[in-house]
């Protein structure tokens, strides 16, 4: 069984740094289109981008664990 957790740091390894990633890249990375984030992010401040898409759920990586699930499942009924 494994146990998903999060932590407080928010970024990305690059030339042996952590760097912080960006609004845009983080609403990427939730599967947001580029334009949604346009929308909010003209009335949002930083903070509130970050809080907005750190509380949503990642529909890409929910959709590829639900597929794994039921291929799992249905070879287990062979």
């Amino acid at each position: 069984m494994f146990t998903l957790t999060a932590t407080d740091i928010h970024g990305i390894l690059h030339k042996s740094r952590i760097r912080r990633l960006t609004q845009l890249e983080a609403f990427r990375l939730q599967g947001v289109p580029d334009e949604y984030f346009y929308r909010v992010a003209d009335i949002c401040s930083d903070t509130q981008l970050y809080k907005q898409i750190g509380n949503a759920v990642t529909v890409p990586v929910v959709k590829a664990i639900g597929e794994k699930i039921m291929f799992i499942e249905e070879s287990e009924r062979v």
